[in-house]
């Protein structure tokens, strides 16, 4: 969907549409999409952290002032 929608937002501009440009937009995806498995897999591993040793986790929350 990522790459559909901006290969087709490209081919409005005049002189966009080159192979270079969806290489690029391939790239954009597979980054995308890496760093989102990289994510995933850090909560994991401390979801899986706090099950095997009983640890609830800790939530820091944001001072307030008034």
């Amino acid at each position: 969907m990522f790459v559909i929608s901006t290969f087709v937002t490209i081919t409005t501009e005049p002189g966009e549409l080159t192979f270079n440009n969806l290489l690029l937009i391939l790239l954009m995806y597979v980054v995308y999409s890496q760093m989102w498995l990289a994510v995933a897999a850090y909560g994991m591993v401390g979801y899986i952290r706090e099950q095997v040793f009983h640890k609830q986790a800790k939530w820091y929350k944001t001072k307030r002032y008034q």
